[in-house]
């Protein structure tokens, strides 16, 4: 088995989106159906479909789920780890309203509460259309041409800066105890009032770190001349 190349994932994830849409199959472009072309490229470098798992009940969170996870081999006394988790989300012009940050944010809290218990490496993926992932996610709607190729920038102000870096292998921390501004205050006050945690059958609250970090591990090239019909990024959250 192969270790993950994550540039080869999100190009994959980016290509197969490509390819329903040319075939006249976009309306199968969901956020539900990211999860498909994660698991093709999983099998591809020889991870087992039995560990292999869609929709895993959070080991951590009441009644939440997580979109994708992987897991070693199980054995008869101690059953198996999650090796891998991952959240999806598909960019689009919704991207940029208060709702789909609140989801973002809680992604990454779902990640980071699967990577400080369970020692899971733990990811979030988003893709979609070139225009709504630059628009909507990047917010680079005016961003000034790079060079004679017209690369986007790696780095522009826009309200997801504050969460990830837009460079390859570049981190971005920042806090949750002292949020930059009342929105973001509020975004994360919505996670601890909306989610709780589990032991077993008793509820229970959720820690709140003063902080949380994430580094970018793969994008897709965004090119303003000829750009690709579909791009999206990965990030890991860490601890």
């Amino acid at each position: 088995m192969k270790q993950i190349d994550f540039n080869a994932l999100i190009h994959s994830v980016s290509y197969w989106f490509c390819y329903q849409d040319r075939i006249g199959r976009g309306f199968m472009i969901q956020e539900s159906s990211i999860k498909y072309p994660v698991a093709d490229y999983l099998t591809g470098i020889g991870i087992p479909l039995v560990q292999i798992k869609l929709e895993f009940l959070h080991p951590e969170l009441e009644n939440r789920r997580i979109d994708l996870v992987t897991t070693d081999q199980p054995t008869v006394n101690s059953g198996y780890k999650i090796l891998n988790a991952f959240e999806f989300k598909l960019a689009k012009d919704g991207t940029h309203e208060k709702s789909e940050k609140e989801r973002i944010f809680n992604d990454l809290m779902r990640m980071y509460l699967m990577n400080t218990k369970q020692g899971s490496s733990s990811y979030f993926m988003i893709v979609g259309k070139h225009n709504d992932y630059i628009n909507f996610f990047r917010n680079l709607t005016n961003a000034p041409a790079k060079n004679n190729r017209q690369d986007i920038p790696d780095e522009a102000e826009g309200f997801y800066t504050e969460w990830f870096s837009f460079k390859r292998n570049s981190t971005k921390t920042f806090s949750i105890a002292s949020p930059t501004n009342d929105e973001y205050k509020a975004i994360y006050k919505n996670f601890f009032d909306t989610y709780e945690g589990k032991t077993g059958v008793s509820k229970l609250s959720l820690p709140k770190p003063n902080e949380l970090t994430t580094r970018c591990v793969a994008f897709s090239s965004l090119i303003r001349d000829t750009p690709n019909p579909y791009v999206g990024g990965i990030w890991k959250i860490e601890a």
